[in-house]
């Protein structure tokens, strides 16, 4: 993963690598994303019997950064940091891995999207990270911009799901 080296990163960096992991051990040759890669969303490509698939993962997150990880809300980015589209939009990534308690969710982005697109108001805008669940939350000073849907939504989109090995 490249990013900084701050304690965001550093959880997506084990999420990606316990993912990776996974795929590897379910029969995939699992190639970690270049910079493009990642400045498109693309965190690993995996291949199996002559397809090629790509992932965006995502570990567990804080509803709020002074907070604990959690695992019952997800944030999903409409609108990147550089203003430009967020990866739940991103069009290079065909799936989102979430990183759960006990558990990677496999969701195909569109699917995603599509979600995010019938559900999320974003004409109601949340002042506080922990009021932005199905609305557009921005913070200050910053181009992105971020709603909270629940697990259970991802849940229900979910194409396959990885145990992780304890």
């Amino acid at each position: 993963m490249y990013i900084h080296n701050d304690r965001f990163a550093k959880d997506g960096t084990k999420a990606e690598e316990v993912f990776a992991a996974l795929l590897i051990k379910d029969g995939y040759k699992v190639t970690m994303g270049t910079f493009h890669n990642q400045m498109n969303h693309v965190d690993l490509w995996a291949e199996k019997a002559g397809q090629k698939f790509s992932f965006d993962v995502k570990s567990a997150k804080r509803l709020n950064r002074s907070g604990e990880v959690q695992h019952d809300y997800i944030w999903c980015e409409l609108i990147s940091i550089r203003g430009e589209k967020g990866w739940a939009f991103a069009p290079m990534v065909m799936y989102i891995a979430f990183e759960g308690e006990k558990e990677f969710i496999v969701v195909h982005r569109k699917k995603l999207a599509d979600f995010l697109v019938k559900t999320v108001n974003l004409k109601k805008i949340a002042n506080k990270a922990e009021d932005a669940l199905y609305c557009k939350y921005q913070r200050k000073n910053r181009l992105d911009s971020l709603t909270l849907i629940k697990r259970e939504d991802i849940e229900k989109l979910a194409k396959k799901r990885y145990p992780k090995v304890s």
